[in-house]
């Protein structure tokens, strides 16, 4: 059985064109990921600082799986 298994998490509104360069930029790249839906970005939201990936207060936040690191803010991530 064959795993695949993305290079990143993306958490973004399921709103057309939101997030478009984001898709983008990781398409040109060549990398892979997931995104995920309304329920799990607001359930990354809801948790205190602590235990948030990165401190955020709204999406967009990419995980780079294999790094362990995550980064929020579209201009940051795309860059």
């Amino acid at each position: 059985m064959e795993y695949n298994i993305s290079d990143f998490d993306l958490y973004y509104w399921p709103v057309p064109f939101r997030g478009l360069f984001i898709r983008g930029t990781l398409a040109h790249c060549g990398s892979s990921w997931d995104e995920h839906d309304v329920d799990a970005v607001e359930g990354i939201m809801d948790f205190g600082v602590e235990k948030q990936p990165v401190a955020f207060k709204g999406p967009p936040v990419l995980i780079d799986r294999e790094r362990n690191f995550a980064i929020s803010q579209m201009l940051v991530i795309v860059i």
